[in-house]
């Protein structure tokens, strides 16, 4: 059987990668021998990452561990034939008039589609670490950078209609589309925000779904009760919520190298690198004023929606400080469908990243159980 890796020489996103291919046998994950390994640089990588070097043959040491070659690589393993299949690639799609996408994909084009929306205050790369365990167990793994995050498609924030919330269920609805599932049914995943519009695309759109699943967003219905309650606590967690809508909003979020950014993701256990990375796509006037338009275009309060018709995962951590335990219990009422809620106790808004492992293994699951 044949195995591919990828591999990236050195340390740092710039180290060059190369492919290393080798023959195992059917019972390889229980260990397989030392073999002697092809290393070949190529083909160049998409991105900015660097090519050098020449073939060579080098030994491996016990396999899934590391290469020994001139220097010491460290390798991701992945089961299928095709390297591609088990890398994040990053991609440019117009699927909306005028607007241009960037979108990371990883798994086979022809594989059951799983579109993974993001929320605030993170990005797309939230999904770093569920894409090649998606991608593993043979789906097609989409992580949208939404409209106002995607510089190709940041419309004038100065009319808060551009980025209404039928806007971005459109976007979503078009981007799966244009990756092959016109005439197919998707998983649909959506944390925060993009929790949000998940929940909208399951009210209007139910055929289109096989499954759906939310992190750290309550059905709208079951949040805006929480919201009403007479003891104002889900208020008192919200309150970020009224404050976005104000005029320097951003700038407040901006000041001190991006300090409200990093604070709060931070104190949620998100990862530096991570965090980095977020910070690279919101931590400019533009991207960030696209973001918080989102809120002004919606306003405080979210419309109400029906009850949801299709197979239903609902992650929440007891120690999210936006959430409260009303709100998430009170999703049940409002899907009418198999529905399993997952409490992740000690854990706060951002699981995927404070427990990637975790989530991962509850969204196979529910994908697994549900299939398209």
């Amino acid at each position: 059987m044949k195995l591919d890796r990828v591999c990236r020489v050195g340390k740092g996103a710039r180290a060059p990668v190369v492919r290393v291919t080798c023959k195992l046998d059917c019972a390889r994950r229980a260990g397989a021998p030392q073999k002697m390994l092809r290393i070949f640089w190529g083909p160049r990588p998409r991105g900015r990452l660097p090519m050098v070097g020449t073939a060579r043959k080098a030994r491996l040491c016990p396999p899934y561990d590391s290469l020994r070659a001139e220097r010491a690589v460290t390798c991701h393993t992945w089961d299928s034939g095709i390297v591609r299949q088990g890398m994040i690639e990053l991609k440019k799609i117009t699927a909306v008039p005028g607007l241009v996408f960037d979108v990371m994909v990883a798994g086979a084009e022809d594989a059951p589609l799983v579109l993974l929306l993001h929320g605030f205050a993170e990005s797309f790369h939230m999904w770093r670490a569920q894409m090649p365990a998606l991608a593993a167990a043979g789906y097609r793994a989409v992580a949208l950078s939404q409209r106002g995050y995607s510089a190709g498609a940041r419309p004038d924030t100065r009319e808060p209609a551009n980025y209404s919330f039928d806007h971005l269920l459109s976007d979503a609805v078009r981007i799966a589309a244009d990756c092959g599932n016109a005439d197919r049914r998707l998983h649909l995943v959506g944390h925060d925000w993009g929790g949000s519009i998940a929940w909208g695309i399951a009210d209007r759109y139910p055929a289109r779904l096989a499954s759906l699943a939310v992190l750290s967003r309550p059905h709208p219905n079951a949040f805006n009760r929480a919201l009403a309650a007479p003891d104002g606590e889900q208020k008192r967690r919200s309150s970020h919520h009224w404050w976005f809508l104000e005029a320097n909003a951003a700038e407040r979020i901006l000041a001190d190298d991006v300090r409200w950014l990093r604070d709060r993701l931070k104190a949620n256990n998100v990862p530096p690198a991570s965090i980095s990375l977020h910070i690279s796509v919101l931590g400019n006037v533009a991207a960030m004023e696209a973001a918080l338009t989102w809120y002004r275009a919606r306003g405080a309060i979210r419309a109400p929606l029906g009850v949801i018709r299709v197979p239903t995962l609902f992650v929440w951590g007891d120690a999210d400080d936006t959430v409260g335990r009303v709100a998430a219990e009170g999703t049940a009422e409002f899907v009418a469908a198999p529905y399993q809620f997952e409490v992740l106790p000690g854990i706060g808004h951002f699981a995927a990243e404070q427990v990637p492992d975790q989530v991962t293994a509850l969204l196979l699951a529910h994908l697994a159980a549900h299939p398209a």
